[in-house]
């Protein structure tokens, strides 16, 4: 897969309504804010009801309006959030080249729940068989940019696959 952004974004947010229900116990709806990725939000934008009615019940109902993109110099939250991501990576970082771990840069006021996931070559291909081998209609695929080919791969969009 050339560029995997589109599964880890989807992964992303299906393992965000799992986990506010299956850990967190939470059953309010949540709306996504995301930094704007140019060339990537109107894929996602086109595809997201289609996710999200793919979706196990359970989880679907968890799951907000259409995700919204904001600049990250003008929203607060996803600078915030950017910070965390590079810091969660650092310290990732370290601790897979076998240094200390960093600590965190704030004193710990109370627990907190988070959610981690981390995705190594296993977890891809299981992520990437569950979402794309049997669920996602044609449709959706084209609109990621993707297509399945007479064997039932999925694969890159490639021009002779256009219309």
């Amino acid at each position: 897969m050339q560029d995997p952004y589109y599964l880890l974004f989807f992964d992303l947010i299906a393992q965000m309504a799992r986990s506010q229900r299956e850990l967190l116990r939470l059953n309010d709806t949540t709306d996504f804010i995301f930094d704007d990725q140019i060339g990537k939000k109107d894929r996602l934008i086109s595809a997201w009801e289609s996710f999200k009615a793919m979706a196990l019940p359970a989880f679907r109902e968890v799951m907000g309006d259409t995700q919204i993109f904001r600049d990250d110099k003008n929203i607060l939250p996803l600078q915030a959030a950017d910070f965390h991501a590079w810091l969660v990576r650092k310290r990732w970082e370290e601790v897979s080249l076998g240094q200390q771990r960093a600590q965190m840069p704030w004193a710990k006021q109370r627990e907190i729940p988070d959610i981690t996931v981390e995705w190594a070559e296993p977890q891809l291909r299981t992520v990437y068989s569950t979402l794309f081998e049997s669920k996602i209609p044609n449709e959706v695929l084209f609109q990621l940019g993707l297509s399945r080919d007479s064997t039932g791969r999925i694969g890159p969009l490639e021009r002779r696959n256009l219309p």
